[in-house]
């Protein structure tokens, strides 16, 4: 069985690997920076980014891809997401789920 220590320092290695997204809006891909990452409470390691959209224009993001400084692929979502008209911007999240069986 998997001891909690090892949950633990592997969810903390997660949070303190996440980088940067690269998402495709409207057909361009753009990178961001992790705005944030934590553990929450519930033990899911979460990550946030900020994806860029122009205020004045309806734009559509379609994939969303986390990476590691080392450009290594953490995860990757195909999402259908439209930013509201007045909104410079999407702030989106990732949660992953660390668990021993």
């Amino acid at each position: 069985m998997v001891e909690n220590g090892l949950l633990a320092a592997l969810r903390d290695r997660l949070k303190s690997e996440i980088a940067y997204a690269i998402y495709v809006k409207n057909g361009t891909e753009h990178r961001t920076a992790a705005a944030s990452s934590a553990v929450l409470k519930d033990g899911r390691v979460s990550c946030s980014f900020l994806l860029s959209t122009a205020s004045d224009t309806r734009e559509t993001v379609t994939e969303i891809r986390v990476y590691n400084a080392a450009d290594v692929l953490l995860a990757k979502n195909n999402v259908s997401i439209t930013n509201s008209l007045g909104v410079s911007g999407i702030y989106y999240r990732f949660f992953f789920t660390v668990k021993g069986e």
